[in-house]
């Protein structure tokens, strides 16, 4: 991605560096857990489920050892339902800010086969 002026936006790199790919039978499951910051009020959010190759739950897990502040794990579940390949994008943000940047992002690139 580039900005008006043609240079790469400062976030681009970091972006497609963190970028992983999970490969799942079908019928298969995995799971990303994403470490949470509900207290200060950001949780991870999909911003697209792909419809037809995945299936995706949201469960959050309380620390084992609560302290003031501490925030637990969002997990994620992810079953492929049909074959193909699709691209899941997580965004941890404020639900009342969505005209501001993700506090972070994370993206899969989703295989599903045999």
């Amino acid at each position: 991605m580039k900005d008006p002026g043609g240079a790469i936006r400062p976030g681009l790199l970091s972006y497609l560096a963190i970028m992983e790919t999970l490969t799942l039978k079908l019928n298969g499951t995995t799971t990303l857990d994403l470490p949470g910051k509900g207290t200060s009020g950001y949780s991870w959010s999909v911003v697209a489920i792909p419809v037809g190759i995945v299936r995706i739950t949201q469960e959050y897990l309380i620390p084992v050892e609560p302290m003031p502040g501490a925030s637990g794990i969002e997990r994620f579940t992810v079953t492929g339902i049909a074959r193909g390949t699709c691209t899941l994008q997580f965004r941890l943000q404020r639900s009342w800010e969505k005209d501001k940047e993700p506090l972070d992002t994370k993206s899969y690139t989703v295989s599903v086969g045999q």
